[in-house]
């Protein structure tokens, strides 16, 4: 039995370096860094961000910022650099990783992905697997058309 866990979200998947987003747009606030709530501008430094919401996940085992709203998160994480801290019984060794190098407040000084998976390695002493390749491409297909047809609503057409 093979074992992987695929994540994935492609609603804000984007070409380039950086997306300015409209900002009356419906986003999931509490993954989101602090530069995208005060401007929402992404780019792969907040990716590295909400990877490290998704571990906070992980070990808590439930939505991040348990007991407040999305207002409440909005307001202390974009405007008081607030953080929240990993549960009792996460390796101290990881939860200093994600807030060390995902959670730091200037994207620019934010680590990359790739960083943050070589620190993994080295953390947990485990090689990253072998990117896997596969000939079924209909989910990057369907992604492809979608933002082809929404390009296409921007410009009025169909």
């Amino acid at each position: 039995m093979e074992r992987l866990v695929k994540i994935s979200d492609f609603g804000l998947t984007r070409e380039g370096e950086t997306y300015k987003m409209d900002p009356h747009c419906r986003v999931p606030i509490r993954w989101l860094a602090p530069e995208v709530l005060r401007t929402a501008t992404y780019s792969q430094k907040t990716d590295v961000w909400a990877f490290g919401i998704m571990s906070w996940e992980i070990f808590a085992g439930q939505e991040p910022y348990p007991g407040m709203t999305v207002a409440e998160v909005n307001g202390q994480v974009r405007q008081q650099g607030y953080r929240m801290t990993f549960p009792e019984g996460t390796p101290i060794d990881m939860s200093t990783l994600i807030v060390r190098m995902c959670w730091t407040e200037d994207p620019n000084e934010r680590a990359s992905m790739a960083d943050v998976s070589h620190a993994l390695e080295k953390l947990t002493n485990l090689p990253r697997p072998p990117l896997v390749s596969t000939t079924n491409t209909e989910p990057q297909t369907n992604v492809q058309s979608r933002s082809k047809k929404s390009k296409a609503k921007k410009k009025g057409g169909k």
